[in-house]
């Protein structure tokens, strides 16, 4: 009754009380936003060459599209993703391993009628299965997998979440949904499945390695538990722009508005 587009032989689930779908590309653009507004300066197709202290301050080489620069630093945070290893080699020698895993996603046209729920598999011990849902723009997607480095390959799991997806929802079938696209993200894994969190204060540079899929939902989790330990050391951020979220039609409705605000050298490659 609460899901009518699901697929026959369900035979119970379990109901995430307050689990939304977001659009995760403009999640991440609105917090840049955010920062721009507080003052932040965000450097696009840039790499971090060297890292080094001097007179008690973090310098960093970065070589960008404007040339070299050298960034001075009180505190370095180190939430470099699939790079976080090589970045943390510039402070000290890795304590974690990353190892990618990558996961596979097949996205339909819209049906008829989506899923107001994301319909996800049984977890099992180390994934916690691909899930049906609809995008806020209506489109139907399908995935993750769980690939691990040098296993299987994108053309196979694009197949084995298509066969999924006509399970799930009958609709990929009786409507003929076409696919739109297809794409492979690559989770920043440790040998750990927890979060590689570390604060050096005497050194000024905190890690936040390995933030995996829950890495959304963990953002702000993160951000206030960097953000204690580097607050009471610069002192309090009581003139902090705030911006008002607003609810997310009125935010889908401004979404050039939002790209034109942040300006052409913000956009994605």
């Amino acid at each position: 009754q609460r899901e009518p587009s699901l697929g026959a032989g369900a035979r119970g689930a379990v109901l995430v009380d307050g689990e939304i779908v977001v659009e995760p590309w403009l999640f991440a653009v609105a917090q840049a936003l955010h920062a721009r507004q507080n003052g932040a300066k965000l450097r696009l197709q840039s790499t971090v060459t060297k890292a080094y202290r001097k007179s008690g301050c973090w310098q960093l080489d970065v070589s960008g599209p404007d040339g070299p620069v050298t960034v001075s630093a009180s505190w370095v945070v180190n939430c470099a993703g699939l790079s976080a290893d090589k970045v943390e080699s510039f402070h000290q020698p890795p304590w974690f391993e990353l190892s990618p895993i990558f996961g596979d996603y097949v996205i339909f046209d819209p049906p008829a009628e989506g899923f107001s729920a994301a319909i996800g598999s049984v977890p099992t011990p180390v994934s916690r299965g691909v899930y049906v849902f609809s995008t806020v723009w209506g489109n139907l997607v399908v995935g993750p997998t769980r690939r691990p480095l040098g296993e299987g390959n994108h053309s196979e799991e694009v197949e084995r979440l298509r066969k999924h997806a006509e399970r799930v929802c009958p609709a990929v079938v009786r409507e003929r949904l076409a696919v739109r696209g297809t794409w492979c993200g690559a989770r920043p894994s440790t040998e750990l499945r927890d979060y590689r969190l570390k604060i050096d204060g005497e050194q000024k540079w905190i890690t936040a390695a390995g933030i995996r899929s829950t890495g959304m939902s963990g953002a702000a989790g993160i951000g206030n538990l960097i953000g204690d330990a580097i607050c009471p050391r610069v002192g309090p951020a009581s003139d902090v722009v705030t911006i008002p979220l607003p609810d997310q039609r009125r935010l889908l409705a401004h979404r050039n508005e939002l790209m034109s605000a942040i300006g052409s050298d913000w956009s994605p490659q």
